[in-house]
């Protein structure tokens, strides 16, 4: 039998040497998922320019994220190769959505409902582990108690890896795990609910530090739930492009005057060219421009009705700060 330095297991590729093993590995995977994504093209997976957001995340979750981690969760992801997961799936969730690289990650991942990929990792890791805990075969459950008993939380083990994300999540160690033989469905739901809920606050807690973000609303950032912003948006491409400029609204990176002049070192004036009266930002790009006032009144005055209708008589729509969370 020849003595090769590289073979595919399962998916994997093993080499002689581990400190390439799982670079190769993720390099392949991520060259898969962005053949797959361009696959996906004609199906409208290309930005502003084609589905709404949610729906083309939707695609690129059952279709691209099981080719991208296929057998990851069966290795040790270094921080290096995580992070180039990382980067491959924040520039896909932020083409979806029209989305400039310097927003900040909490917001594309909030303003789609979508989780980080070192989320989706965890859970394959805490699925797989649930089906070796529910197995029958002696030597499997003998060599997994063996290891969590003898490695520590800092050893180079898939065993130690699971027992920090248990911990992390605050699920069951891993022997109490075994013990119970929990049934797949339930635990797959346990573990989502857990790792949803640590990231929602990781997240939230995260965008509360960012004052560019300051007009997003909390309260409407859920994890696996688009933001309102592109849950009015419509299934075609005049609405998502509206979309994709309300987002980098509220997201502090659409292009105005203070940004062009922040840019140019000062070389360009930050005044608004249409009225040149004051600095061109957001409340005054929104709220407060005379040269679009009659624009801004058609609005203020549905809003006023729809918020009459439904009881709200007494909100100062005239103030800019309302104005500007109410857009």
């Amino acid at each position: 039998m020849p003595v090769v330095g590289e073979t595919t297991h399962l998916g994997i590729i093993r080499t002689s040497s581990s400190s390439t093993k799982l670079s190769q590995n993720v390099a392949s995977r991520i060259s898969l998922a962005r053949r797959t994504l361009y696959a996906l093209t004609g199906a409208g997976i290309h930005g502003v320019n084609g589905l709404k957001p949610r729906a083309a995340m939707k695609i690129y979750m059952l279709y691209v994220i099981p080719r991208l981690l296929t057998g990851l969760e069966a290795t040790m992801v270094t921080a290096a190769d995580l992070a180039e997961l990382e980067r491959f799936h924040k520039r896909t969730l932020r083409l979806f959505q029209g989305l400039p690289e310097r927003v900040p990650e909490e917001a594309v991942y909030l303003l789609i409902g979508a989780i980080p990929i070192q989320a989706i990792l965890d859970l394959r890791f805490l699925g797989l582990y649930g089906s070796v805990a529910r197995m029958d075969n002696s030597k499997i459950n003998h060599i997994a108690k063996r290891q969590l008993i003898m490695k520590d939380l800092d050893s180079y083990s898939w065993f130690s890896k699971l027992s920090c994300i248990l911990l992390k999540y605050r699920l069951p160690s891993a022997l109490d795990v075994m013990a119970l033989k929990p049934d797949k469905f339930p635990w797959k739901t346990r573990c989502k609910i857990a790792v949803y809920n640590y990231w929602e606050d990781k997240l939230r807690h995260s965008l509360g530090t960012k004052s560019s973000l300051r007009f997003l609303h909390l309260g409407e950032m859920v994890l696996g739930e688009e933001h309102h912003l592109w849950r009015s948006v419509g299934n075609n491409t005049r609405d998502v492009r509206r979309g994709a400029i309300k987002a980098k609204l509220v997201t502090g990176t659409y292009l105005l005057q203070t940004t062009r002049a922040l840019w140019s070192k000062r070389t360009v004036s930050p005044i608004c060219e249409l009225c040149q009266l004051e600095p061109e930002d957001r409340v005054h790009f929104l709220a407060r421009c005379p040269y679009m006032k009659d624009c801004r009144l058609g609005f203020r005055r549905q809003l006023a009705e729809i918020l009459s209708d439904w009881g709200f008589n007494k909100i100062p729509l005239n103030h800019d700060d309302v104005w500007m969370q109410l857009v």
